[in-house]
């Protein structure tokens, strides 16, 4: 229901943020050495200390200390315009994606602004770092004595309840420009991400099924004995089986396994590359995984695993994608977001780490919403998991205060990420949300967001649920989304661990995890695959993935069915939180548990070939993201007519045409045939015997998605029966020819069109008759042969040929062709 929002604000407090959104750019200027004074004010607030924490006193003056200013995007609101254009049809910005240096050009800070504040941080003793293409940061280097000094604050040292030592401002920063700048990230270390990896445990002897996997098996990357082992439980899968699940495996019959696709993952841990290589082992795949490291980041071990699942769920997957492994310290993950959009060059983007929005902070949260509109104006994919304790997602962060009320996890909240919600496999197969509360085993992640509200793409009332009594509004929210608060997750994939993942990890496949970290590179494979699919390469639609805008486009169409698995059974009410207030249930179309569903990329049935196919979801992208212009067009079609109740092969050349087997339907009349596309341009079709006469339109329909427009160009007639021999032939020789005379083959007050053709014995190709058409009523029809051999006998028939085909021959008629020269004369004798 609408009203205030159902959450306990404390502290330094969350104020509802209007969206805002940017475009990307890459360039480096040189700034000059001076720079006009700049104005100081105070930016930020104060961040929440947890319960338990216990003060150390002040960090040390001379220790070294890095912090970065994170810059206000100038006009959100014309960026907000351009991110929705990207995705709108009509616009000329549609598809009209920016790179780093024109983000930055186009929406980072001016050229004067980064001249004030690195001029001002200079002046205050700090070294400023260079200038990033996306101009939506400045780096500032110091001692801790330099930074308070520079910032007008202490930096008290705390060690937090579990042991870990962090550090805190004494108040919020004092900064050069204010008017620039959201805040200083770096001066706080007192929330981290945590990864959002669930029920990670030895299944040495199996244990009971809550849920049975797919049979598994068919196309693409199969599993070794090992691992397949694991699965015997029937609670737990393979990747072979999720393929299967998801409507992967028609695609991999297509040769799509994501091949030139990267997918970026944001790491805070390290991982051991002989688990990766043992889990290429065998599935008998090579992946390239590339390590790219961020922040000064040198950890080495095997981490707690979410690092290799996260590879090992994309790999087996999508294993001819690449996969771009970026890691930072968990102090890091601004550097390490910063780091994978700004090189651009990952098409998809995923990460399995959180934090409740209440911990993060303010400033946090904006600074990364700069980031992830940079990508959404980039192009990218960003998927995060929605975390592991339901709706309450602050329960077993920083302490007890915040874990009973409702509060959704950042990174999925935020505006132009796709959150990724948790479910559960039932033994028939179908899906329910996750929620192991009678276990304490976690639950998946969704709600509303205290910060952002609903963006412009999220807000599709014809979704079924989409606005519901669950919903709510604020005042600040912009009245073109209906004021309501951004609602999480987007989507869903399987995350619990009863039906979850196996991988191999400290030299062991006896390991199953499953917890919404793996539902997100879940759909990052999703995204890969589609990005690789010969869809987009017929409809030149870049790389769509999974972009969060297109999905609200297809589930607010009548194809929703197609795209998404919809989940209305259970809820995220997690019960160990100890918050009684019943929230989220599963309902018809989206809701706040499992999003708009789980991913069906194709569906081809249980046997994998196709005949022909409703769209799945990797079609409809592509096709909502379609090169401007895009049409399927008849040009032609031959034969052009054949007999109606023979049935006839036809070749159909146009425009628009999908060559993927199952993709193209043509549509005469009411039948209806599988078409096979050798090419763009043109397809073969096998029409089946009609039961009546007459014209019709051959229209091809792609995908059940677009079908061509009528015209004169794909008419093909379905014709009566054969017409009969033509009657009455008669040959008149002459020199060197023939006169041939006969009847057309059709009774009087017939109305007909016919072609005749001649045959005989001892006739040439170059003698054929000519065409003769005749219409009307059956008159006499004549014709001359020409080039015929004095002297030699010539026998004639004659066959009409109709629409419904070329009926029997007329009887023949025989000539002897008259002698060039006819004898002299005798001699007379005088």
């Amino acid at each position: 229901m609408t009203g205030s929002l159902r959450r306990i604000r404390v502290g330094w407090g969350l104020a509802l943020i209007p969206l805002v959104a940017l475009a990307i750019g890459q360039v480096t200027p040189a700034w000059a050495a001076s720079s006009p004074a700049a104005a100081f004010g105070r930016v930020g607030g104060l961040p929440t200390v947890p319960p338990g924490a216990v003060s150390q006193g002040l960090m040390p003056g001379a220790q070294p200390l890095t912090v970065t200013l994170a810059l206000r995007p100038r006009d959100p609101s014309a960026l907000t315009a351009y991110i929705a254009a990207l995705s709108d049809r009509t616009s000329p910005l549609f598809r009209h994606f920016l790179t780093p240096a024109a983000f930055g050009r186009r929406f980072g800070a001016t050229s004067a602004t980064l001249q004030q504040l690195s001029g001002a941080l200079a002046r205050l003793g700090l070294r400023v770092g260079a200038v990033p293409p996306d101009r939506v940061s400045l780096a500032a280097h110091g001692t801790v004595a330099q930074i308070e000094a520079a910032f007008s604050v202490e930096l008290r040292r705390f060690r937090t309840a579990g042991g870990r030592e962090a550090f805190a401002p004494s108040g919020p920063p004092r900064v050069p420009v204010p008017a620039a700048v959201q805040g200083v990230l770096g001066l706080d270390t007192l929330a981290v991400y945590h990864p959002l990896l669930a029920g990670s445990v030895v299944r040495a002897g199996g244990a009971s099924p809550s849920g049975q996997p797919p049979v598994g098996g068919g196309p693409g990357p199969q599993p070794c004995s090992a691992a397949s082992q694991v699965t015997s439980s029937g609670s737990a899968y393979t990747a072979d089986q999720i393929s299967q699940h998801y409507g992967m495996w028609p695609l991999y019959g297509l040769g799509d396994l994501g091949a030139g696709v990267h997918v970026a993952l944001l790491e805070l841990e390290p991982n051991l590359t002989s688990d990766i290589s043992a889990y290429e082992s065998c599935y008998g795949i090579a992946t390239t995984v590339n390590y790219i490291k961020v922040d000064g980041f040198n950890q080495t071990g095997a981490g707690s695993g979410e690092a290799t699942a996260d590879i090992e769920d994309v790999i087996g997957l999508a294993p001819q994608a690449v996969v771009d492994v970026y890691q930072a310290p968990n102090t890091g993950e601004y550097q390490d977001l910063q780091a994978i959009v700004n090189a651009n060059q990952d098409q998809v983007v995923s990460t399995s780490w959180g934090a409740c929005e209440k911990y993060v902070g303010l400033t946090q949260a904006l600074a990364e919403q700069t980031l992830f509109a940079q990508a959404a104006t980039q192009g990218q994919t960003v998927l995060a998991a929605a975390g592991d304790t339901g709706s309450t997602g602050c329960l077993g962060q920083l302490g007890a205060p915040y874990s009973s009320q409702l509060w959704v996890e950042d990174p999925a909240s935020q505006p132009y990420v796709v959150g990724v919600g948790g479910t559960s496999l039932a033994s028939t197969g179908a899906e329910a949300v996750w929620n192991d509360s009678s276990s304490a085993g976690g639950s998946g992640g969704g709600g509303l967001s205290a910060i952002w509200c609903m963006p412009g793409y999220q807000y599709q009332p014809a979704i079924p649920g989409l606005v519901s009594s669950d919903s709510q509004t604020n005042s600040g929210c912009p009245s073109s989304s209906g004021q309501y608060l951004r609602q999480v997750p987007d989507v869903s994939a399987d995350a619990d661990p009863q039906t979850g993942y196996v991988f191999y990890h400290q030299g062991s496949w006896n390991v199953v995890a499953g917890g919404t970290s793996l539902a997100a590179p879940t759909w990052a494979a999703t995204a890969a695959i589609t990005d690789g699919s010969p869809f987009c390469s017929a409809y030149g639609s870049g790389d769509p993935g999974a972009l969060p805008q297109g999905l609200y486009q297809i589930a607010a169409s009548s194809y929703y069915g197609n795209a998404f698995n919809d989940v209305t059974q259970g809820n995220n009410d997690y019960t160990p939180s100890l918050y009684s207030g019943g929230l989220y249930p599963a309902t018809t179309g989206y809701d706040q548990a499992s999003g708009l569903g789980t991913p069906q990329l194709m569906d081809y049935g249980s046997g994998g070939t196709p005949s022909y196919f409703d769209p799945g979801l990797a079609a409809l992208q592509c096709f909502t993201y379609r090169s401007s212009g895009y049409a399927d067009t008849v040009t032609s079609v031959s034969p052009n007519s054949a007999l109606y109740s023979a049935g006839a092969t036809v070749t159909i050349h146009g425009t628009g045409f999908v060559p993927v087997p199952g993709a193209d339907l043509v549509v005469a009349g009411s039948a209806q045939a599988v078409a096979s596309c050798s090419s763009t341009t043109s397809c073969t079709v096998t029409l089946p015997p009609s039961s009546t006469q007459g014209t019709l339109d051959l229209r091809v329909e792609v995908e059940d998605l677009a079908e061509s427009p009528v015209s004169s160009s794909d008419q093909f007639t379905w014709a009566g029966s054969l017409p009969g021999p033509p009657v009455g032939l008669s040959a008149v020789p002459k020199a060197g020819a023939a006169d041939l005379s006969w009847s057309p083959p059709y009774s009087s007050g017939t109305t007909a069109t016919s072609s005749y053709s001649v045959t005989g014995t001892d006739l040439t190709t170059s003698q054929q008759l000519p065409q003769t058409v005749v219409s009307g009523s059956p008159v006499p029809t004549t014709a001359t042969i020409s080039g015929l051999t004095n002297g030699d006998s010539y026998s004639f028939q004659v066959a009409a040929t109709s629409a419904g085909g070329t009926g029997p021959a007329s009887a023949p008629a025989g000539i002897q062709a008259p002698s060039l020269y006819a004898p002299l004369p005798p001699a007379r004798i005088c």
